[in-house]
C-alpha cells in the first residue's frame, strides 16, 4: 500500500497480508513465552523470561493490537480524507505508520 501526497487510497478496499482474524496473548505451558495466536494458530512468540517481564508482556499486547490499531488509524485516515480532522503533522505520522506495517 503506497500513500500519495494527502491522498489517502480508499482504505476500505485495502490489502494486507497479515493474518485475518482476532489476535489474542496467552501465555505457554512453560510461562517463559507468550504466544500471538488467531483462530487456533500460533503467529508468534514472545520471549517473557523466567521471571516476571513486564515490557515483554506489553509488547506482546501491542503485537496482538496491531490488526485494530491498523484498521484504526486506516479509518482516521479515511474521515481526514473527507473531514480535514488531522493536522498535517499528525497525517504525516499516520500515514507513515500504515506504511510500516503494510509495506
Amino acid at each position: 500500500t503506497k500513500l500519495i501526497d494527502n491522498k489517502p487510497k480508499n482504505f476500505a478496499i485495502m490489502e494486507t497480508n497479515h493474518t485475518k482474524g482476532q489476535w489474542t496473548v496467552g501465555k505457554t505451558s512453560n510461562f517463559e513465552y507468550m504466544d500471538i495466536d488467531c483462530n487456533g494458530q500460533r503467529i508468534t512468540s514472545v520471549y517473557t523470561g523466567i521471571e516476571s517481564n513486564p515490557e515483554a508482556e506489553a509488547n506482546a499486547k501491542l503485537i496482538a493490537a496491531a490488526p485494530e490499531l491498523l484498521e484504526a488509524l486506516v479509518r482516521i485516515l479515511e474521515d481526514d480524507a473527507e473531514n480535514g480532522i488531522l493536522s498535517p503533522v499528525d497525517r504525516v505520522i499516520a500515514k507513515t505508520a500504515i506504511e510500516k506495517a503494510t509495506i
